[in-house]
């Protein structure tokens, strides 16, 4: 990220293009850049180097609000993994708990068992 914003940044001393005689901004940037068709042409090379010149500042500060965001989303990200790796422990900590627990009551039952060789339904029943 930090070495696309630097080359970005590095090439704005590099903006201003100039086109041959007679070739319009039309002629030279493609239709997939974002220009609507039959957008503004340039009838001289410097109004042609003016309108490359603010395509491409557009450009950059469209590359600069992308790398925020992914800066953003990726910040985002890592809190989330943080977050899904304590709530792994916090469940692994909860699940021994809770088989300590069963193992516990599974004991206190058979202690109980011995005391009661009939089961606990004569106790209920009066037998």
């Amino acid at each position: 990220m930090q070495a696309l914003r630097e080359r970005l940044y590095a090439q704005d001393a590099e903006t201003t293009v100039v086109l041959p005689p007679g070739e319009t901004r039309a002629d030279a940037v493609p239709e997939a850049s974002g220009m609507p068709p039959g957008g503004r042409t340039a009838d001289t090379p410097s109004e042609a180097s003016e309108l490359l010149s603010e395509g491409v500042r557009d450009l950059r500060e469209k590359a600069e609000g992308l790398l925020e965001e992914f800066q953003r989303l990726e910040g985002r990200l890592e809190a989330a993994e943080i977050q899904e790796v304590a709530l792994r422990e916090e469940l692994r900590r909860e699940k021994e708990r809770s088989e300590a627990l069963r193992a516990e009551l599974e004991e206190g039952r058979r202690a109980r068992g011995r005391d009661e060789p009939r089961g606990g339904w004569r106790r209920l029943f009066g037998g």
